[in-house]
């Protein structure tokens, strides 16, 4: 098999960008979100966001905002963070004004695997839209797959 040999340099900057996450704070964009009722009967928005760690890291994490009075913090933390907290107070939310949103977030591993998740939203994101399909499987917004054979990052 033939290939461009890279140089020090480039090689450098291709094992920062492939760099695993770690427990701290990250930045993240909202790749996916669809809409679905939880196996206990709850209204959630699946999310999927990419994150960008603050040493370098990136990833793939998978969230769930849960529509209940235990889960509100969450969802409140998330619209903050995306630049939507007016929508908290409304008490809505469209979930394609979360498809391509950003912001920051203290992500943690999850004990005994892995896998990463959120620890929290961090209040003051700016939502900045990146180029993200708003059509999903059956006219959802975003199209939701999680794989099981994930690779972690």
């Amino acid at each position: 098999m033939k290939f461009q040999p890279l140089s020090d340099e480039e090689l450098s900057e291709h094992a920062i960008s492939t760099r695993p996450l770690c427990d701290g704070f990250a930045d993240f964009f909202v790749s996916e979100a669809q809409e679905v009722i939880a196996t206990t009967g709850n209204e959630m928005i699946k999310l999927k966001l990419v994150a960008n760690g603050e040493h370098g890291g990136q990833g793939v994490i998978f969230d769930n905002l849960v529509f209940t009075p235990k889960a509100q913090w969450k969802i409140k933390q998330f619209l903050c963070s995306i630049g939507l907290g007016s929508q908290y107070r409304k008490g809505e939310i469209d979930v394609r004004d979360c498809l391509g949103a950003s912001g920051k977030c203290r992500i943690k591993n999850k004990p005994g695997t892995q896998w990463f998740e959120i620890a929290e939203y961090i209040n003051g994101g700016k939502t900045s839209k990146a180029n993200i399909p708003l059509s999903g499987p059956m006219g959802n917004p975003g199209s939701f797959e999680e794989d099981d054979d994930q690779v972690p990052f």
